[in-house]
């Protein structure tokens, strides 16, 4: 299968214990939607990256990492994020389909 990556980073500035929350919003009446694959890693300096979500895109709902303070900080959270196929989920009925869909990060 076909894949691609993508690196986000998200800065959260905070003086608690804080959720970011990632999610997709794609229409599922969107014919890759059933076949098109996600998987979103934390990458964490100095460790192991961290597998969040590896699936179906349509069902990636909810995405969670916390990051904690006791004073005013600015958290760095770094995402990877890749968009692939199974090649044989994949076949000819899904020639000249495309995809959208929207990445969003909410503060919880």
């Amino acid at each position: 299968g076909d894949s691609t990556s993508q690196y986000y980073c998200v800065s959260v500035t905070h003086d608690s214990t804080e959720t970011v929350r990632f999610y997709i919003n794609v229409d599922t009446a969107q014919k890759l939607s059933n076949v098109l694959r996600v998987k979103v890693e934390q990458l964490v300096p100095d460790a192991a990256d961290q597998v969040l979500y590896d699936g179906l895109m349509k069902d990636c709902t909810a995405v969670t990492v916390s990051v904690t303070a006791s004073s005013e900080t600015v958290t760095p959270i770094y995402y990877r994020i890749t968009v692939y196929t199974k090649g044989a989920d994949v076949g000819n009925e899904y020639i000249g389909e495309s995809l959208s869909a929207d990445f969003s990060w909410q503060l919880q």
